[in-house]
């Protein structure tokens, strides 16, 4: 079209087509090479009304661009705008085209001189573009487009952008990885090598935020997300200085696991479908075990208590144990001295046979002596070296 240069009546100026060679942004001036093989340097480009205070539109041309060169007297030249570059090849320099609901496109024209249909379009122009849309591509396949319809639409990948129709009043957002950061919280949604997982932090003021420091960190997601094999979710809590407090893990079999630290002590609690277990780690250990069939209490690794179907055993660390079995004989051991002692009336009754047993003396006292002591037996049998009554 203008691959002759033409002289505008009374204008004293000629165009000319070319290819943008170099672009230099700094000083907002481009480098062209004409059909006739002619390189031209400190070729200006235009910018739409409103973008020269740099507010507005601050686009350039790109290197490659096929351009409309405007010569004035004095030898200065401007870039007047860009020309299509049609192409033979369905391969487009932008992203996959983005359909439209609920209307099929019309037919398209062809107002080509040539009347020719082989070619594909214009290189930069989406494949489904019609007339009466704006959009901007970049080389990168990003886009932003305004469609006649009045959808709205921004994409910088198949996979990663929002779009605003006016069809149902649908919004759509799609991206693969999603973060949203306000004083209040985070949201990170990340897919990474195959391994999916949503953070959730929430902070307690506008500086921890900015510090990414927060209170509260949930992790949702597959086991290399949470940290732990089977895991599927994970709540954690920080004081002000960044320390956890506390760590409660779920896993896809049901069970869940916490951690406590507070006061110097460490509280670990495990839930299965099998029992429940808590365990105290400090100076000592203490912890807590139960299940539907027994349960387990451990104080420092000396004083247990166990309880399950067959019985109850209490034990002080070797210096006494009470055995209460479900049936059977009821022991009682003690390593020294015990006493039992009552403030009123003590009585001992057995349906069977009642034996006392000492190593030493088998004593028999009545408060300071007095009182009356009285046995009633059917026969009574009193074997010994000597004996006394007094």
């Amino acid at each position: 079209m203008f691959s002759t240069a033409r002289q505008a009546a009374g204008a004293g100026a000629t165009f000319f087509e070319a290819y943008v060679a170099g672009v230099d942004l700094r000083r907002a001036e481009c480098k062209v090479r004409s059909d006739g093989g002619q390189t031209i340097s400190g070729v200006r480009y235009l910018k739409s009304a409103g973008g020269a205070n740099g507010y507005g539109d601050n686009s350039a041309p790109a290197e490659q661009d096929r351009v409309l060169v405007m010569k004035l007297p004095g030898n200065k030249h401007y870039i007047i705008g860009s020309i299509g570059v049609l192409t033979n090849s369905n391969t487009k320099a932008v992203g996959p085209a983005v359909g439209r609901q609920g209307e099929a496109p019309e037919e398209l024209a062809n107002f080509s001189a040539a009347q020719s249909d082989s070619v594909a379009g214009d290189q930069s122009v989406p494949a489904d573009q019609r007339v009466g849309d704006w959009s901007r591509t970049s080389h990168g396949g990003g886009m932003i487009a305004l469609l006649r319809a009045g959808t709205v639409l921004a994409k910088a990948s198949p996979t990663s952008l929002f779009m605003l129709s006016p069809f149902d009043d649908v919004g759509r957002l799609v991206t693969r990885n999603w973060e949203h950061y306000t004083d209040v919280d985070s949201t990170k949604k990340l897919s990474v090598g195959g391994a999916v997982s949503l953070v959730h932090e929430v902070f307690p003021t506008a500086a921890r935020a900015r510090s990414e420091l927060p209170s509260m960190r949930e992790i949702r997601g597959g086991a290399d997300a949470v940290g732990d094999a089977g895991g599927v979710a994970r709540r954690v809590t920080f004081d002000d200085g960044g320390t956890m407090t506390s760590q409660q893990t779920e896993y896809a079999n049901g069970r869940k696991h916490q951690i406590v630290q507070t006061g110097g002590s460490t509280v670990e609690t495990d839930t299965t479908i099998n029992g429940h277990f808590t365990k105290v780690h400090g100076g000592d250990t203490t912890y807590f075990n139960m299940n539907e069939t027994s349960v387990h209490f451990d104080v420092a690794g000396d004083i247990k208590v166990d309880a399950n179907k067959d019985g109850l055993i209490i034990d002080a660390g070797g210096q006494a144990k009470i055995t209460i079995p479900k049936s059977g004989k009821i022991t009682i051991e003690c390593a020294s001295d015990m006493q039992v002692k009552s403030g009123g009336d003590m009585n001992f009754e057995s349906a069977g046979s009642m034996n006392f047993g000492a190593g030493g003396g088998l004593n028999f006292n009545s408060a300071s002596g007095g009182g009356t002591a009285t046995m009633t037996v059917g026969t009574l049998n009193v074997k010994a070296n000597e004996v006394n009554f007094d």
